[in-house]
């Protein structure tokens, strides 16, 4: 055997805070979701998407208040998010089936 990993991704270089580097010059933070298929990880990266592109306000969001402020947290537009999961079943398939249950608002899915 060798060292070598040929099927594994390549890590983003990292800048001097530690956080991967991005093309547009702002730093990245990761999210690593144990169950990531799952609904509660489904629900909270589209909701993030959402949220970073405006499309929906921060409501009840305890980070966006004046409590957190100047707190140093990465904006979410920062956030990149990745996890494993045992289930085989496609994000995407997974968020229209929590559409189709209105736990995620229709055309949302499509929309991020």
């Amino acid at each position: 055997m060798t060292d070598e990993h040929p099927h594994q991704p390549t890590a983003p270089t990292n800048g001097p805070d530690g956080d991967a580097d991005r093309s547009d010059g702002g730093a990245r933070t990761g999210v690593w979701l144990i169950g990531a298929r799952g609904s509660v990880a489904t629900t909270a990266v589209a909701g993030c998407a959402a949220l970073a592109a405006g499309m929906r306000p921060p409501t009840g969001m305890a980070t966006e208040t004046a409590a957190f402020a100047g707190s140093g947290l990465p904006p979410l537009g920062r956030l990149v998010f990745g996890g494993h999961d045992t289930a085989s079943c496609p994000l995407p398939k997974r968020a229209e089936q929590l559409v189709a249950s209105g736990v995620l608002p229709y055309g949302l899915p499509a929309a991020v």
